[in-house]
């Protein structure tokens, strides 16, 4: 597996990465200075108390992102995206320029005004970074671009931060507000030149006529979107999450100084440590997902973002009683010398960690589940969500800050989270089955894959594989990045251990005919119709669990299902599950746990696929039999009649 790091390098890539990344630092310096000469100057803006500043400051960047989203989306798609990204970061530069004014006549009015005008330019950017991203990588690549855009923008977030922060707080050889004036100006125009490095592309939709109201465009991108159900599910992840962080950063403001009674320099340093922990997080995720899409880690992230909140709930409660008490400010050193308030530390990291988990894949959803000529109007469309999302949440921590401590508010995001969570994962029941076999593949078991690339990206296909286990198609389900339909006997559904998996999972039932002609019947049409959709179907070809290890002979079902509905099919071996826990080397399976430890090694090999044609039950056996023996399928093996 390539190391994503190497993009970096890549033509394809860095001109955007670097574009981005600069437009994210000079935003954050913008914002941070802003809050930071606001808050701790006691200045009010249009009569706005200090304290609803760090709250009110980024709700105002993420505002237009609800406004202007639609109309971002639809231009991404009308023109090529190299010379828009071009475009938006030229007019990057001159509100650079408006903000440098405001912070040399030290205006806190313009630069609100600036930083509304500053998301209005973000807003138009945002389609662009995404959408662009598969015109200009691979798909073995997407994963790992996201990964990297992702880490990327939370460093830049981290650097601008500091940046703002260090730089407002300066008096000596210059004043402050002069050198965040020069630093937002000389990195907008370092930025502009690097989007003259982009490669060219395509419009994707050349003549899409573009709709200059944003509220009629607004409604009309967003409900095309709801009817595509995963994707508008994969959205509100995304902006729940986006929520999420945009509660949390706005609170370590007033959490520092109230709680903690901590000076800038630990609000710099927990910000930092968030920002680390989303990069560190997006690049784990992308190596522990093999550099493809994995939605088994999305629960795994949403639980890890849950736990380690409202442990820094409990955490900030015992470091309050640590902090001074004659009213003084204490700084880095003096919070790091206590070593309880290295939980906190440890908390931050982690949540940010498990956040980079829940991101990136969500992320390469929207980009791979979207059409191309869409793509821009779906990250539009995220956008309005997210920012929809803030805004109304907004006022809702002003409220709530009135009312509650800043520890309890995190006890409360945690549970709203948890909430939220289960919610999500509901609809998208695919969510819990592929951590399920996330879990099952990567822990329980070491799971090795072979011939990959035979499985088609698009298209129906029907997949044959050997049975041997109760659960030999959640390792099925996890190996591949489709979601696939399994074929079981309708009695498994009932087994007390697996009921509730496959209630969820995309089961068709069946009986043999003598039992139940009916079911078989229903079930015919549901495979016809599934394998018609472009689907993959997954059969498993014996009819029962090997009581012994050996394959046992094949039914001919399969050849009526591709009759009535030609497919390739793909044969496909299982090999080192038999002995353990879930097999029948007991006699009925599942009485000794653990039997063969954790981590056994656990192979999937899968042959090239076979024309219709082609298929009949006894060859589709040999080939499966060559792939146990670890021989590959001659292409000219003979037709057994």
């Amino acid at each position: 597996m390539q190391n994503p790091v190497m993009l970096l390098s890549n033509p394809r890539f860095w001109p955007l990465f670097w574009a981005q990344f600069l437009s994210s630092f000079n935003d954050n310096v913008l914002k941070n200075a802003l809050v930071l000469l606001v808050v701790y100057q006691g200045v009010r803006v249009w009569g706005v108390e200090p304290a609803a500043i760090a709250t009110v400051a980024p709700a105002l960047l993420v505002l237009p992102y609800f406004m202007f989203s639609s109309i971002a989306g639809q231009l991404a798609d009308k023109y090529p995206k190299s010379w828009m990204i071009q475009r938006v970061k030229l007019c990057e530069l001159g509100l650079m320029v408006f903000a440098a004014l405001g912070f040399l006549f030290n205006s806190p009015q313009i630069l609100v005004i600036t930083l509304f005008l500053i998301g209005t330019q973000a807003t138009f950017l945002g389609p662009l970074k995404y959408s662009v991203l598969p015109e200009y990588l691979h798909e073995s690549e997407l994963v790992a671009g996201n990964a990297l855009q992702e880490g990327g923008t939370n460093l830049s977030i981290l650097f601008g931060t500091i940046a703002g922060g260090i730089l407002i707080a300066m008096r000596e050889p210059f004043d402050g507000t002069f050198l965040v004036a020069g630093v937002l100006v000389v990195l907008s125009v370092v930025g502009w030149w690097v989007t003259w490095r982009l490669p060219s592309v395509h419009a994707q939709a050349p003549d899409l006529p573009v709709n200059w109201n944003p509220i009629t465009t607004t409604w009309r991108i967003c409900a095309d979107v709801m009817k595509q159900k995963g994707i508008w599910n994969a959205i509100l992840g995304i902006s729940w999450l986006w929520t999420f962080g945009f509660a949390f950063l706005s609170l370590m403001l007033p959490w520092v100084k109230d709680t903690l009674h901590g000076t800038e320099a630990i609000v710099t340093l927990f910000l930092a440590i968030f920002s680390i922990g989303v990069g560190v997080g997006s690049l784990i995720c992308e190596r522990v997902s093999f550099g493809r899409l994995e939605l088994g880690l999305v629960p795994l992230g949403s639980l890890g973002v849950s736990l380690f909140t409202l442990d820094l709930a409990f955490a900030s409660g015992y470091a309050a009683t640590l902090a001074p008490t004659d009213g003084s400010l204490q700084g880095v050193t003096m919070l790091l010398s206590h070593p309880a308030n290295w939980r906190l530390v440890g908390d931050l990291l982690l949540i940010a960690v498990f956040a980079g988990f829940f991101l990136v894949p969500l992320y390469t959803c929207l980009q791979t589940w979207a059409v191309p000529q869409e793509r821009s109007r779906v990250i539009g469309a995220n956008n309005i969500v997210n920012a929809l999302m803030i805004v109304v949440y907004a006022p809702i921590q002003v409220y709530l800050l009135s009312q509650l401590t800043v520890a309890q508010i995190f006890v409360l995001l945690a549970v709203v989270n948890a909430v939220i969570a289960v919610y999500i994962y509901r609809l998208i029941p695919e969510f819990t089955l592929r951590f399920v076999s996330y879990l099952l593949t990567r822990v329980g078991y070491r799971l090795h894959v072979r011939g990959l690339e035979n499985v088609p990206e698009t298209g129906g296909a029907l997949l044959v594989c050997n049975h041997i286990t109760w659960i030999d198609w959640l390792f099925i389900g996890g190996a591949l990045p489709r979601p696939v339909h399994f074929v079981m006997w309708a009695g498994f559904a009932k087994h007390p251990l697996m009921k509730a998996l496959v209630r969820d999972a995309k089961i068709i039932p069946i009986y043999p005919s003598k039992e139940d002609p009916e079911t078989l019947q229903r079930a015919l049409d549901q495979i016809a119709t599934d394998l018609g959709n472009g689907e993959l179907v997954c059969v498993f070809p014996e009819g029962r669990f090997t009581p012994d290890g050996e394959l046992c002979e094949f039914k001919p079902g399969m050849e009526r299902m591709v009759a009535r509905t030609p497919v390739p099919v793909i044969p496909m071996a299982l090999k080192g599950l038999w002995g353990s826990y879930f097999s029948l080397i007991d006699g009925k399976g599942m009485r000794r746990p653990f039997r063969r430890g954790l981590w056994s090694s656990v192979e999937l090999v899968i042959a090239e696929p076979v024309p219709p044609e082609q298929v009949k039950a006894d060859y589709l056996r040999s080939i499966i039999l060559n792939l146990i023996d670890n021989r590959e399928p001659s292409a000219k093996a003979e037709i057994s009649a």
